[in-house]
């Protein structure tokens, strides 16, 4: 299923906000490879599973739509606009699944995160520096990003169904 309009976008919020409040995401992240130390300082997957669930009830998302001035943009997404439960979605970017959306909704989460995180412990960092996705791979949010993606693909159907969703 490819999302070609608003409510499949509106979907894909509405299952990570689920993901969240269920503790899947914590989860996730405990299951995740050892995160890159070249982009991990004063911190561990462990610990950051812990932030989530210490924090997850004050963290819910909200998505909102831009159009990237470059058509030719990879963007997908982009988040920190002083906001830490906002995430624009790039509007070119969403003839793609359900999943891949909140893929791409997961990963800008876990740049929030970070931000919030290092207002209370200003020496911890778990980014992935540049925006070149080259050699990121087992970076935080790249990591979640294809752990949600995945963890929706397999479970759409139910999560939808316990959100009450038509699909």
């Amino acid at each position: 299923m490819i999302a070609l309009n608003l409510s499949d976008t509106v979907k894909a919020s509405m299952i990570f906000n689920h993901l969240l409040k269920t503790g899947a995401v914590a989860i996730l992240t405990e299951c995740m490879a050892t995160l890159d130390p070249r982009y991990t300082k004063n911190v561990d997957r462990v610990q950051v599973a812990s932030f989530i669930r210490d924090f997850q009830r004050e963290f819910y998302t909200e998505v909102e739509l831009y159009r990237s001035r470059n058509p030719w943009s990879n963007a997908y997404a982009s988040t920190y606009t002083g906001n830490y439960n906002l995430i624009k979605l790039n509007r070119r970017k969403l003839n793609r699944s359900i999943e891949s959306i909140c893929g791409s909704i997961a990963h800008e989460w876990g740049h929030c995160l970070e931000y919030y995180m290092k207002t209370r412990f200003p020496v911890i960092e778990f980014n992935h520096g540049s925006n070149s996705p080259v050699d990121k791979d087992f970076t935080f949010q790249y990591q979640l990003g294809r752990a949600v993606k995945s963890h929706v693909g397999g479970l759409k159907h139910e999560i939808l169904r316990d959100l009450r969703i038509d699909e």
